[in-house]
């Protein structure tokens, strides 16, 4: 059994300005990823959205960050042989109906690709989405 994080990424400041001060309600961690790391954590949560241009970004629920350091965190993964356990963001059942979901599914399954072609010591897990574990 492997110690691991739980959105990893939440300790960055919220993209939405409006959010800021109350960025402490979507905080699951204080420190960032090495450090996480330095304190026994061997396993990521990465929660991925794509934003209307289709760049990924961190998600817990509401609030947004910046995934600019997301090769940053895979790489650092990579050489340590973490596992990283990503999901799609996407709350409430999975609707293959609904434009926007099968857009963002898409979106994540490329990425994901990308991240096992170029990560090979990383150990991806997880289901597609938070909302259904699909």
């Amino acid at each position: 059994m492997k110690l691991a994080t739980h959105n990893t990424m939440s300790y960055l400041s919220p993209k939405q300005w409006f959010l800021r001060p109350l960025s402490f309600l979507g905080r699951c961690q204080s420190i960032d990823y090495q450090k996480q790391y330095e304190k026994g954590s061997r396993a990521f949560d990465l929660r991925l959205y794509f934003d209307k241009d289709d760049k990924p970004e961190f998600k817990h629920g509401i609030f947004r960050y910046s995934a600019e350091d997301l090769y940053d965190v895979l790489r650092f993964a990579d050489s340590h042989q973490m596992a990283v356990r990503v999901l799609l963001e996407i709350r409430g059942n999975f609707d293959r109906n609904n434009e926007e979901h099968r857009s963002q599914a898409i979106s994540f399954d490329l990425l994901c690709l990308r991240f096992q072609s170029t990560y090979h010591n990383v150990r991806l897990f997880g289901g597609r989405t938070t909302g259904d574990g699909t």
